[in-house]
């Protein structure tokens, strides 16, 4: 909470958060490593406008942070045009799954993966 009264707009921490119920009431986005149960030890201040190595990810400022409840990524800056012109493909990629899909399709078929027929068992090899 103290973050956010700062005009903090988001965590990431290297380490537990707790109260995640809360935070997400609050409509503020942690990421961290996991949840703590009672309370946290602060063992270091944060920072800010330097750079973060989360989980063998880096970041520096300037940088874009984006994450939902799925996970998170990093993109850099000089890579954001890029990154949303191909999120914008694949958004319209799923679109036209969503849309088929809704007519009857199956996954297998739309996508490809795999081959069903009477020449494979449930296994996935081949019957004699």
């Amino acid at each position: 909470m103290a973050a956010q009264i700062r005009g903090i707009s988001g965590l990431v921490i290297e380490g537990a958060a707790r109260d995640s119920v809360a935070l997400g009431n609050r409509n503020f986005p942690v990421f961290s490593r996991g949840l703590a149960i009672g309370a946290c030890a602060k063992t270091k201040f944060g920072a800010v406008n330097e750079p973060l190595d989360f989980g063998g990810l880096s970041a520096q400022p300037g940088d874009i942070v984006v994450g939902d409840r799925d996970g998170m990524v990093i993109i850099d800056w000089d890579l954001v045009g890029r990154v949303y012109e191909a999120g914008l493909q694949r958004r319209g990629r799923e679109q036209l799954l969503t849309e088929q899909l809704q007519k009857g399709k199956t996954s297998l078929e739309l996508l490809g993966s795999l081959k069903v027929g009477k020449e494979h068992t449930a296994e996935g090899t081949a019957s004699a």
